[in-house]
């Protein structure tokens, strides 16, 4: 089983956008094993997971973030939970601006967090211009720098501390969580389950752990689609692999996103 989202995002309900990592495997796969065995192939099963609280959790909702308010310094209010939320996130996105030395202007959260993503990896690639990161979405040039600078560490002959490495490497792996802060995922009339993901992602944040406790027991759906046959692919593959990785890896997102959704129905039909 492969999750080829590469990170936990805490955006259930929508797939984010998958590595090409599994088609390329599998493509290997046939392409090796044909060697011996002509009519060999690989499939590739589309499956979607919906986490689902399948009873009110408003109280725990309340008292969690309370909690995060109080150890944030933010006064408790009678705002809605996305709105107390939001400013939970906005504290904690201050913060992480300032641990770096980071002034915008944006006005927009969402925008202001892909700004403060941005210029920490920045900030970061300057540091180390002599490794090699290929333009990418921002989560990706950041786990390529994390691997170039654990593969290329410094020694103590090079006037960088291990220390300021352990920090690059802590700030590349605050960039990757800063790329699943979408505001516009809990906000206005956010399901309880989208908005308990919300607050995990930022207490993960707030409290440097790795693992949130989910707010309470709940339900798992899985459904499955349609095998996909590799093999069909084999010789386009052959002439353009990475056309084919790529239009594949698409097509799988599309088809797990579809599953994810019609759970999402059958969770709301279940409340009605």
């Amino acid at each position: 089983m492969i999750f080829p989202e590469g990170e936990i995002f805490y955006l259930n309900e929508v797939v984010q956008n998958l590595h090409t990592g599994a088609v390329e495997l599998c493509m290997q796969a046939i392409v090796e094993k044909r060697k011996t065995d002509p009519h060999f192939t690989a499939y590739l099963v589309p499956m979607g997971i919906k986490y689902h609280y399948p009873k009110p959790i408003d109280s725990i909702l309340k008292t969690r973030i309370s909690k995060m308010e109080s150890v944030l310094g933010i006064a408790h209010s009678e705002k809605t939970f996305p709105e107390r939320l939001k400013e939970i996130q906005k504290t904690l996105l201050t913060r992480e601006q300032s641990a770096h030395e980071i002034s915008l202007s944006e006005t927009d959260l969402y925008e202001e967090i892909v700004a403060t993503e941005s210029a920490i990896l920045t900030k970061i690639e300057a540091k180390h211009q002599e490794l090699k990161v290929t333009p990418a979405a921002i989560i990706d040039q950041s786990w390529q720098l994390s691997a170039e600078i654990r593969d290329n560490r410094p020694d103590s002959t090079s006037g960088v501390s291990q220390e300021e490495i352990a920090e690059d490497l802590r700030a590349l792996k605050e960039v990757a969580h800063l790329s699943s802060w979408r505001p516009q995922y809990y906000e206005n009339s956010a399901s309880q389950d989208r908005l308990a993901e919300a607050l995990m992602k930022m207490e993960r944040e707030l409290y440097d752990i790795k693992r949130p406790e989910a707010l309470a027991r709940r339900d798992v759906y899985v459904k499955f689609a349609k095998p996909i046959d590799l093999s069909s692919v084999l010789d386009q593959y052959k002439e353009d692999p990475r056309t084919v990785r790529h239009s594949v890896t698409k097509d799988l997102q599309s088809q797990i996103q579809t599953l994810v959704d019609r759970m999402v129905e059958e969770c709301n039909h279940k409340k009605e």
